[in-house]
C-alpha cells in the first residue's frame, strides 16, 4: 500500500471516529423542555436537572450560632434565575437554590412546572433572613 493510499484510509477512519463521536457521545439536540413547555422534551422524555453542589449557606443566629448549613445551587444568570427550581421532581431537605436577583426589593416568583413543596427565605444585602415564605 503506498502513502496516499494510507492517508485517504486514515482520512477515511478520522472522519468516521468523528461521525461516531458527534452522534453518540456529544449530544446534537437537548431533551430539556423550555421553559415555557409542559416538561415533556421533543423526543417525548421527561427531563429532571440534577442537583449541582455549587457552595454552602450557612443559617447563624443573632448569637452567632449555626443554625443550618444548606448545600447550594446558584442561580446567577438571568436564564438561571427565570429556570430556578423548574421540572425537579426531588430535593434533599439539606439543599437549597441561591437565587442573585441584583436588587433588593420585593420579589415575586413563577413557580409553573415545580412539583416540589419549597420554603422560600428572603435575604437582604445585610445577609438577613427578613421573610420566610413556607410552602410555597
Amino acid at each position: 500500500m503506498n502513502k496516499t493510499t494510507r492517508a485517504v484510509i486514515a482520512l477515511i477512519l478520522l472522519l468516521a471516529f468523528i461521525g461516531w463521536l458527534f452522534m453518540t457521545v456529544i449530544p446534537l439536540g437537548s431533551k430539556r423542555p423550555s421553559p415555557g413547555g409542559d416538561g415533556a422534551g421533543e423526543t417525548g422524555t421527561t427531563y429532571e436537572p440534577k442537583f449541582r453542589d455549587e457552595g454552602d449557606l450557612v443559617l447563624v443566629s443573632g448569637e452567632g450560632d449555626t443554625l443550618k448549613t444548606i448545600d447550594i445551587e446558584l442561580a446567577n444568570t438571568p436564564e438561571k434565575i427565570q429556570y430556578g427550581m423548574m421540572y425537579r421532581k426531588s430535593m434533599e431537605e439539606d439543599e437549597g437554590m441561591l437565587f442573585f436577583m441584583g436588587e433588593e426589593r420585593p420579589q415575586s416568583f413563577w413557580m409553573k412546572n415545580t412539583y416540589v413543596s419549597l420554603d422560600i427565605l428572603f435575604i437582604n444585602s445585610a445577609g438577613e433572613v427578613v421573610s420566610i415564605q413556607k410552602n410555597a
